[in-house]
């Protein structure tokens, strides 16, 4: 729910009115995206823009920025909100009476003076005090506020918080807002097969915080549950992305539900090179090509038959440190996900191949010492070709 300002204009010859006007030295301006997270704005016309007290963050006012505000200049406050943004409100429209003459001013269909503006402003300030007072609490476990720089949610405790004494409701917001944090905002896209996938780009070296469950911004025409979502990781070394995991696998691995709780439903996160790195096991690891070289001495995301071919054939048995061969594939091969080689001390070489699904699989063992043999069981996979595992040994239950 909101409150409309409309402020109407006199005469025919309407001019300008700067947004710096509006901002002087103590307002910032910015412009939400999709997710309703603030970016920077860069002189969009026709957009809605929140300005707000960078020194006690609230909601923010939004005003519509339109043709250079030459003309009658429309705002609104979000309801329930903290107080500092009908004092922003009243800031703004006494700056944009000193730069237009004004015909009248419109708050929720009522005509006003400005003289009459502070009595009005004070009867929503106490409509939105008595809204967080009357929250109910049964019916409501959470309650999401689109803030003036991201979305943060009060959980069931908080709430009842706020209840008691409405003016923590302004402190938290703003202590929310002060964090040096990194906010993330999902980025959707369809598959080959047109399938969504939403996924959140997870930064190194710094704090960031996370959703437990990824959710569809309010505003889009999709569900959640249509939704195959994946969380992307941006190296700020290699300044690049190094990896994708699951969503679920991204919340398993990095313990998610155990973090500490930003707010409801959110968890900081602080992600380290070293980590992100350890996290992309052979099946997470980003791929380039339609398979993946793993060995202990190269990870190539994009071998050659050439590639692979080398590393079978000059790899000897080492006892301080027995070598491996995996090559992993991209989309699934006759249902095969990887296929991998290890020597053993008698010069065999013992090959292995994971059948399935991630969460229901099968795995089947072979050992030769021909290593013409085992190099052809990788080329036969290689070249997408079904690969006779039929006497091979069932070891699932190793696994």
């Amino acid at each position: 729910m909101a409150a409309d300002i409309k402020i109407r204009r006199k005469g025919l010859f309407k001019s300008e009115i700067k947004l710096t006007d509006l901002l002087k030295d103590d307002l910032e301006i910015g412009i939400q995206n999709g997710s309703y997270v603030l970016k920077d704005f860069e002189g969009q016309d026709k957009v809605w823009l929140i300005i707000y007290n960078p020194k006690n963050i609230g909601r923010g006012i939004s005003i519509f920025y339109d043709n250079k505000l030459k003309g009658d200049i429309n705002l609104y406050v979000s309801l329930p909100t903290a107080s500092v943004d009908f004092d922003v409100l009243y800031k703004v429209m006494q700056r944009i009476e000193n730069k237009i003459k004004i015909k009248d001013i419109e708050i929720d269909g009522e005509l006003l003076s400005m003289n009459e503006v502070p009595a009005k402003l004070d009867k929503l300030k106490t409509f939105s005090r008595d809204y967080i007072k009357d929250i109910n609490t049964e019916e409501h476990s959470s309650l999401t506020i689109f803030a003036a720089m991201f979305p943060i949610t009060m959980g069931k405790e908080q709430m009842e918080n706020f209840k008691f004494n409405p003016y923590l409701f302004d402190e938290w917001l703003n202590e929310k807002q002060q964090e040096d944090v990194y906010y993330p905002t999902a980025q959707f896209y369809k598959d080959n097969e047109g399938s969504y996938i939403g996924v959140y780009v997870l930064s190194t070296d710094a704090t960031s915080v996370f959703p437990v469950k990824p959710h569809v911004p309010v505003g889009f025409e999709l569900k959640d549950e249509e939704v195959s979502w994946k969380t992307a990781i941006f190296s700020s070394k290699q300044e690049e992305v190094i990896g994708e995991l699951p969503y679920e696998k991204f919340v398993e691995l990095l313990e998610l539900e155990d973090a500490e709780t930003f707010c409801e439903g959110m968890k900081y996160i602080t992600l380290s090179e070293t980590l992100a790195l350890s996290l992309f096991d052979m099946e997470c690891r980003k791929f380039v090509g339609d398979f993946y070289l793993e060995t202990e001495e190269i990870d190539n995301d994009n071998p050659s038959w050439a590639d692979v071919q080398a590393e079978l054939e000059r790899t000897d048995y080492d006892e301080d440190d027995p070598p491996f061969v995996v090559l992993d594939f991209a989309e699934p091969i006759f249902d095969m996900q990887y296929i991998q080689a290890a020597w053993e001390p008698d010069h065999s070489f013992i090959v292995e191949l994971r059948i399935g699904k991630e969460d229901n699989f099968k795995h089947y063992r072979t050992q030769t010492k021909d290593r013409a043999k085992m190099i052809k069981f990788f080329k036969t996979v290689y070249e997408k070709q079904h690969l006779d595992y039929s006497d091979w040994e069932d070891v699932t239950k190793e696994f």
